[in-house]
């Protein structure tokens, strides 16, 4: 009997063995699988681009990196992409520029007009201008790094009726993505620029929102904006190409050899980008005019005259950086050689200080929650029901903010986002900011809400199993049970702190605040909802708070 259970025993063993070794040999055998995020359609440039980068990745690798892309904006638009790249949520994206400079102001003087004439020249300012290798290393510094620079082509407009010249224009409505530089060149042309969402943009055009929109030939192609603004006139006005990056988290977890693959994969796909977007554009433009588009070609000086205001404004904000790209530029154009960058020209935008109109908002905004407060305490029952609420002055004090604050928070995102609908559909004007507010009020209101539900104990939590269990250990397990969301709460203090030192340089394009500010949410409200939490802890230790009791807070 004794032989027999250790036969049976020793079986046992090998069965389990047998079983690690497979799944330590499958594991081994798993490819890792990395995230690749655009917005360009299924049949545009970059899509193919894409798929090659992907293929060449598995062949470098041996299979051992899996690239999978997402395209059309599946996972996210262009801006949250390389916010995503930059918070390490996606491994790869490939965008405009406009696109990086909310996290470095200063490339959106790459979108500065008629900086070069052709490709070529376009290419050699992209590769081998000092100041261009300079933004991109700055780029890194922000947890995103480009690998190489893919291809877009230049910018052309797509209009409902023929696109009139600067000295015609009578301040129309034309879309145009959020980027400073192009917000610049379009007022210079005297329109009236509309930031919408890529995915808004043929609707906004059908229902007469805006005229007209701008873009490389390959993207007004590929998502058919020609479709229902057939009026297509190529002023090549900005050079439009599309940085391709990856998160610097993920290139840091690579191996060398994993990095030498990315990296060749990543220039093989750049070159085969910038080679299809010159071979398709004029079969797309051939196939736009059979199908009803007009392709206008204009004299381009009075485009070129208007836009001088454009390096006005720009050398006012970003000073020596205009020049010494401006320089670089001319030196493309004329074939001369760099010239070395200065060792005074500093990184720009370190120390900016907080808008007015940020200072303007909160000010009101504390006058608001001061107010209701103030009327709240002299009603003889609270508007928010706190009265059988006992607690300390500071605590009471703390959570009256908070209401308030989620009150008014709720009500101007009402008034904002109806009154944006009245005035695009009705009044045919979009007013770009509000959207940016009332997400900014949205995060707030919600790290504030779980505040206010942990200040009335009416967060969800099982109460039934500590009912069950005898007076003495239920105080114990209670105890240990405030414990686990008081540790959880701390690490979201310190890594809400992080979000918002890593995004503080960063700005809303159409408000102008700091991206910091609204990752601040965070943070305050975990700390906030720390101080309720430890409450509830205190008191249940000393008997004060039995969370065991059915129906005191909200048990399920």
């Amino acid at each position: 009997m004794h032989s027999f259970h250790i036969k049976i025993l020793s079986r046992i063993l090998l069965w389990v063995l047998m079983a690690l070794m497979w799944t330590v040999n499958t594991q081994a055998n798993e490819s890792r699988v990395l995230v690749f995020s655009h917005t360009n359609g299924p049949t545009g440039a970059r899509h193919e681009a894409s798929l090659l980068f992907a293929k060449k990745v598995d062949e470098y690798t041996n299979g051992s990196l899996e690239v999978r892309v997402f395209h059309s904006g599946q996972i996210a638009n262009d801006p949250k992409a390389v916010e995503l790249i930059k918070l390490g949520g996606i491994d790869f994206t490939v965008t405009s520029t406009g696109s990086y400079a909310p996290h470095l102001k200063t490339l959106n003087l790459l979108f500065l007009p008629y900086l070069v004439d052709d490709y070529e020249q376009g290419w050699k300012l992209y590769d081998e201008s000092p100041w261009v290798a300079q933004q991109f290393e700055e780029l890194r510094e922000q947890g995103i790094h480009v690998l190489s620079v893919w291809e877009a082509g230049f910018r052309q407009f797509t209009t409902v009726e023929p696109l009139l010249p600067p000295e015609e224009a009578n301040s129309e409505k034309m879309r145009v993505f959020p980027n400073e530089s192009l917000r610049w060149m379009v007022e210079s042309f005297n329109f009236n620029p509309v930031i919408l969402p890529a995915t808004e943009v043929y609707l906004a055009i059908q229902q007469g929102t805006v005229i007209g929109q701008e873009n490389p030939i390959d993207t007004i192609f590929s998502l058919r904006f020609y479709e229902v603004a057939p009026h297509v006139t190529l002023t090549s006005h900005i050079y439009g190409p599309i940085p391709f990056s990856i998160a610097e988290s993920t290139w840091k977890s690579l191996t060398d050899a994993e990095k030498e693959a990315v990296q060749r994969a990543a220039t093989e796909a750049g070159a085969f980008c910038r080679q299809l977007v010159l071979q398709e554009e004029p079969r797309q433009l051939s196939e736009m005019r059979q199908e009803g588009a007009t392709i206008y070609r204009p004299e381009l000086d009075s485009y070129k005259t208007a836009a001088q205001s454009v390096y006005a404004r720009a050398r006012d904000l970003y000073g020596e950086h205009v020049d010494v790209l401006l320089a670089d530029a001319e030196s493309v154009r004329k074939g001369q050689p760099f010239q070395s960058l200065s060792p005074t020209l500093l990184p720009y935008g370190k120390n900016r200080p907080i808008p007015l109109s940020m200072i303007v908002f909160f000010v009101v905004f504390s006058v608001l929650v001061g107010g209701g407060i103030w009327i709240s305490s002299r009603l003889e029952e609270s508007l928010l029901g706190n009265n059988d609420l006992d607690e300390p002055f500071y605590l009471r004090w703390i959570g009256n903010v908070t209401d308030w604050s989620i009150i008014w928070s709720g009500a101007t995102i009402v008034v904002l986002m109806f009154g944006n609908v009245v005035s695009r559909f009705l009044l045919k004007f979009d007013v770009a900011w509000t959207s940016e507010l009332s997400v900014f009020l949205m995060v707030w209101a919600v790290f504030l809400g779980g505040v206010a539900a942990t200040r009335r104990r009416t967060q969800m939590r099982v109460g039934e199993f500590l009912g069950l269990i005898p007076e003495n250990p239920r105080k114990t397990v209670a105890a240990l049970t405030h414990l686990a969301p008081i540790v959880l709460l701390v690490m979201l203090i310190i890594e809400g702190i992080g979000l918002v030192r890593i995004n503080i340089g960063q700005n809303l394009v159409a408000l102008g605040w700091p991206v910091g500010w609204q990752y601040a949410a965070l943070p305050v409200g975990s700390a906030l909802a720390l101080i309720y939490s430890v409450r509830d802890l205190i008191e249940t230790i000393i008997g004060k708070y039995d969370p065991g009791k059915i129906g005191d807070g909200a048990d399920v």
